[in-house]
């Protein structure tokens, strides 16, 4: 007798409460036991509320009207509890901060199985296991409050997956991971499905998907597109014009007109040279350009979260005025506590941080926000006006400008990042990467010299991306000079003139991007890796740092 699977949907619709339109409308689907579903789309396209439905987080949590029926390992959920749920359907939530709250990593991990009863022999090496598997293993004291984004991703996902359940639900569970982690975790995913376990994992990075089983594609709450990786993902155009950007060598083989999928840069290298195309001449790395006159010099700086402990041990960095610098690295690197350091929301042990020849720690709260503004990972972190006017405006108030002026400004700002439409509208009820605009306006009405970037483009779609970053590329073709961290390092890739990766306080590379990424020996000992068109270029003799710029150099023999 055959197994029931792991989800079954049938005519499933559902409308947030005060929702204007539909956010899941004729819904069927069927997810066997033991698969390995991804499911992709635009903000808004449903995937986060499709997920929802599976542990009755929709409609038992986020109410509204829900029609339709869900089973789940072929039992209707319809009058389940959410807490019914828990020990069935594991789930990371996009915003995993939200699901962390103990006091120590171990006890974060504890939690979830103590709840569901779990007997302390079992759960004592489940801990110590997933710790391990998580890279957390030295960790395990620490407040999870201390811990970088990427560390408290993996926390996250190590309490859900200790707990053993036979389906996982991860939404977005990488965007905060290195490569080689982002590579280990989809490994793992794998290995559980073997042990007959169910994965969906909802994403805006493709690559991670490229051993997936099925990946489904959404728009405007329904699925509109269903299929194995090698058919879906090279669906370049369809995935482009609902704001999915394509895995980058399914791009570069759709544009020369090769309708197979590649799976990685070595097989894709061998199948252009056997197909006849070649690049028309080898191109010399380039010479790294010079630094502007320096605008911010980090001078033997000293930091520690704990006696005994430190992070930076004399950490030297200047940054020139009117760059676009990418601040690589991998979890636990130092990036945030960085920037960090640099806007004084923390203070340094030791060392000098200047800008513009002043002394940063010696500059009041007022003065420093005139020449730095930070924004956050998380926006929500620094939005609590409850309009976008006033949340503007806050920053003003508080640097001195003349109140007559606060409001001209405050638009000026909101025009730049195409929010002035939305001046008297709750932040709270728009998308994230409204939000991330928000926070950058903000920041921008301030007019600071140097302007910090946290993971800008985490959670956003293609579309999203490109718009910020775009503006980004803005702001500096202005004079400001722009640091961001990211783990994408093809964002780096396509829009930094500088690129410094870090590992464990120390600056390890630092230069242009193509040399820097050419480096895979040193990016490969910090767990980095080449964005996929960059490595192919390589192969083929050239130096890229975009799939467009690789298809610029691609020639097919007569």
């Amino acid at each position: 007798m055959n197994s029931p699977p792991a989800f079954s949907l049938q005519d499933v619709h559902f409308t947030y409460r005060r929702g204007i339109r539909p956010a899941l409308e004729r819904i069927a689907l069927e997810v066997p036991r033991g698969a390995f579903i991804g499911i992709v789309g635009a903000n808004g396209a449903g995937k986060s509320t499709l997920s929802f439905t599976f542990n009755r987080i929709v409609p038992g949590f986020f109410r509204g009207d829900f029609r339709g029926t869900v089973k789940v390992l072929g039992a209707d959920i319809s009058s389940a509890k959410v807490a019914d749920m828990a020990a069935t359907v594991g789930m990371v939530f996009q915003d995993f901060e939200a699901q962390i709250f103990s006091t120590s990593v171990h006890h974060e991990v504890a939690f979830v199985m103590e709840n569901l009863g779990i007997p302390r022999q079992r759960m004592l090496p489940n801990i110590a296991h997933w710790l391990q598997e998580m890279a957390l293993g030295g960790l395990t004291d620490r407040d999870p409050a201390t811990l970088s984004g990427g560390q408290k991703q993996r926390l996250a996902l190590a309490s859900v997956l200790a707990a053993e359940p036979p389906v996982l639900v991860l939404d977005e569970p990488t965007t905060d991971l290195d490569p080689v982690a982002s590579q280990e975790l989809i490994r793992c995913l794998e290995n559980l499905t073997q042990t007959g376990r169910t994965v969906v994992l909802v994403t805006h990075d493709l690559e991670t998907l490229a051993k997936a089983d099925t990946v489904l594609m959404m728009s405007q709450g329904s699925i509109i597109g269903k299929g194995p990786p090698g058919e879906m993902l090279m669906q370049v155009e369809m995935l482009q014009s609902h704001s999915v950007r394509p895995p980058q060598l399914a791009q570069v083989f759709a544009s020369l007109g090769i309708e197979e999928y590649p799976p990685d840069p070595h097989t894709a290298a061998k199948r252009l040279a056997d197909l006849g195309f070649s690049t028309q001449s080898r191109q010399p790395l380039p010479v790294s350009p010079p630094t502007g006159t320096p605008i911010l010099v980090v001078e033997e700086l000293r930091f520690s979260y704990r006696p005994g402990d430190e992070l930076f041990q004399g950490l030297n960095l200047s940054i020139g005025e009117g760059e676009c610098m990418a601040l690589l690295g991998p979890n636990g690197s130092g990036k945030t506590t960085l920037l960090n350091l640099i806007s004084g929301i923390r203070k340094p042990h030791g060392g000098s941080i200047r800008l513009g020849g002043q002394a940063l720690p010696q500059l009041s709260p007022a003065e420093r926000a005139k020449q730095v503004g930070i924004v956050f990972q998380n926006p929500d972190h620094q939005i609590f006006q409850s309009n976008c006017l006033e949340e503007v405006s806050f920053g003003l108030h508080h640097i001195g400008v003349p109140s007559g002026k606060i409001r001209a400004r405050a638009m000026a700002a909101l025009e730049v990042v195409n929010l002035a439409d939305k001046a008297g509208i709750d932040p709270f009820t728009m998308t994230k990467g409204e939000r991330k605009k928000l926070a950058l306006a903000s920041v921008l009405a301030c007019e600071p010299r140097f302007v910090l970037l946290d993971e800008p483009t985490t959670g956003l779609d293609a579309r999203e991306q490109d718009a910020l970053m775009n503006l980004v590329s803005h702001l500096v073709a202005q004079g400001h000079t722009v640091v961001f961290i990211t783990h994408s390092i093809s964002l780096a890739a396509r829009y930094a003139s500088r690129v410094v990766v870090m590992s464990e306080g120390r600056v390890i590379l630092d230069g242009h991007p193509i040399e820097v990424l050419s480096d895979e020996t040193s990016l490969a000992r910090v767990g980095l890796i080449p964005p996929p068109a960059v490595q192919l270029g390589r192969l083929l003799g050239v130096a890229v740092r975009t799939p467009e710029e690789l298809l610029a150099s691609i020639t097919r023999g007569s």
